[in-house]
């Protein structure tokens, strides 16, 4: 495959960003801006996302009855290039797959400290002869730690993993981890009934523009080619996983084990948006063209 860079075409990036982000590409979640709260929410994207009910009231489709939007390049090159201030452009990704199974481990740092946790737990990450890539989140308030696998790998195992890094990171450093909020994927099993929950996808156009959502270096300056940064990206052995999983059960750290689980799941259900102002689009996923190029 040609080396990626930012002069690339839009279908090499986004087949690039396919082989690393790669979770369901039946369903996706994508944003919106909630009235009540002022925050971003997210919620499956459905041809048939509401319901009128015979008495003319429109409530959202039961989850069962719902026919989910598929992730197509289309929906990925819409979140790379489009500003919607409503950010029903931003994709969120379900990373389990219907067999429990996923392709990446990312791990979400907010608040104040993240800085020094993310690095602490990347480096000993390296010490493992892990090369995990760190994200600054849309907000600018917080990172996720992405690791990146070459084969698919249980997801009970890679939290495992994950688990005994932080773990390690926390002994090593006496750094008490505050910051630390989650694991994706956050469950062991998917739900039933369910997707799981999501992550919210970096490069997102509008977040870009003031130097979030970006993957950074340790001094948190954004690469300067994002594409290519990503096109080096070097990927995890199920062998490796499973060597340093091995260590989780063993762990008697201070924080022990440190996977947090989210119940119930937000993002599993028919979870009500604020607003419907996303209108189904019909095509067969391959990206428009037009007189003008957004800039990925």
């Amino acid at each position: 495959m040609a080396e990626i860079t930012a002069r690339s075409s839009a279908a090499q990036k986004i087949q690039l960003f396919r082989s690393l982000f790669h979770g369901r590409d039946d369903v996706y979640a994508y944003g919106f801006l909630s009235k009540k709260t002022g925050k971003v929410g997210y919620a499956p994207a459905a041809w048939n996302e509401w319901m009128t009910l015979p008495n003319g009231k429109r409530v959202p489709t039961p989850s069962d009855q719902r026919r989910c939007k598929p992730l197509t390049d289309q929906v990925l090159l819409d979140h790379f290039t489009k500003r919607d201030s409503q950010f029903h452009n931003v994709v969120g990704l379900y990373p389990l797959s219907k067999d429990s199974k996923v392709w990446f481990l990312a791990i979400d740092f907010d608040d104040d400290g993240w800085k020094e946790e993310i690095i602490a737990t990347k480096r000993v990450c390296e010490n493992h002869v892990l090369h995990p890539i760190m994200e600054r989140s849309r907000s600018g308030d917080g990172g996720h730690l992405w690791m990146f696998f070459s084969e698919e790998i249980e997801a009970a195992q890679a939290r495992k993993m994950g688990t005994a890094l932080l773990s390690e990171a926390a002994q090593k450093t006496h750094i008490r981890f505050r910051s630390y909020d989650r694991m994706f994927p956050n469950q062991d099993l998917l739900p039933s009934g369910g997707f799981g929950n999501l992550i919210a996808l970096p490069l997102q156009r509008l977040a870009r523009d003031a130097g979030n959502s970006v993957f950074v270096d340790e001094q948190f300056n954004p690469y300067a080619d994002q594409w290519a940064f990503l096109d080096s990206v070097q990927r995890i052995t199920a062998q490796q996983v499973n060597a340093i999983a091995t260590l989780a059960s063993a762990n008697t750290g201070p924080l022990g084990n440190l996977a947090k689980f989210d119940s119930p799941i937000p993002h599993a259900v028919g979870q009500k948006k604020e607003t419907d102002k996303q209108a189904p689009t019909t095509g067969n996923g391959s990206l428009r063209t037009g007189s003008r190029t957004p800039t990925l």
